[in-house]
């Protein structure tokens, strides 16, 4: 009996140190799997972190490039505009003879001609010859557009604006009028109601029979008769 109660007490001892082990070794297996856990944890949750930081931090700086980027744009822009000058305008009345008579807007330097074609164009009864389309316009002249009729009867206008100094023009004279005997076509096309066909005629003339001996002389010419030679002789001359 006193031997069974020993090898009870030697059982227990002998095992009881091994359970101790096992439980022991257990614990640690699960320190090091729950350790290991919070590793991963933590090295997926630092990764995912970085990686949103990263990537706000990306767009951030992206995002301010292309603002920088507008806003240089947006300032190169003004400075163009700064840097434009504006167009002048000029405002001329067109009549007589034209589609649309009245007062229209062209940048400064236009000609004639375009005056024209804003007025919607010449009339089927308009002399054509009677107008010098290719002088330069002045602001607040009026363009009127003779019909063959009116040029017929021997009708005239002043084409050129009130004031224009004709001083440059080729054989204008120091008074402002034109030498008939000296002037080239377009200095004779300054003339009033004097176009480029007359202008041709005049020159035509003189190379035929030598200068004019008076501004009388210019009647000899097709076209211009008593009337209309009333209506110029003010503003031609012979020498």
């Amino acid at each position: 009996m006193k031997k069974r109660n020993y090898f009870s007490v030697f059982l227990t001892l002998a095992v009881l140190p091994a359970l101790l082990l096992c439980g022991c070794e257990d614990t640690a297996v699960s320190y090091s799997i729950v350790g290991e856990s919070q590793a991963v944890s933590e090295s997926v949750d630092g990764g995912s972190s970085a990686a949103d930081s990263s990537s706000v931090t990306g767009d951030i700086s992206a995002a301010g490039s292309v603002f920088a980027t507008d806003s240089s744009q947006e300032e190169q822009k003004i400075e163009n505009q700064e840097k434009e000058p504006e167009a002048v305008l000029i405002q001329v009345y067109v009549c007589g003879a034209v589609a649309s008579p009245g007062v229209y807007t062209l940048p400064e330097g236009s000609r004639v001609y375009e005056a024209v074609e804003m007025a919607g164009g010449l009339l089927d009864t308009a002399d054509p010859r009677a107008l010098n389309q290719a002088r330069m316009l002045s602001d607040g002249e009026q363009v009127t557009v003779l019909t063959v009729e009116e040029v017929q009867n021997g009708e005239t206008v002043e084409q050129s604006s009130a004031g224009e100094d004709l001083s440059g023009v080729s054989g204008a004279s120091d008074g402002g009028k034109v030498n008939i005997n000296t002037a080239d076509e377009a200095g004779l096309m300054t003339i009033p109601g004097i176009g480029e066909s007359r202008a041709k005629a005049i020159i035509a003339y003189r190379e035929e029979n030598g200068k004019f001996e008076s501004i009388e002389d210019i009647m000899k010419i097709d076209g211009i008769k008593e009337k209309m030679f009333d209506k110029i002789k003010d503003s031609i001359t012979v020498s």
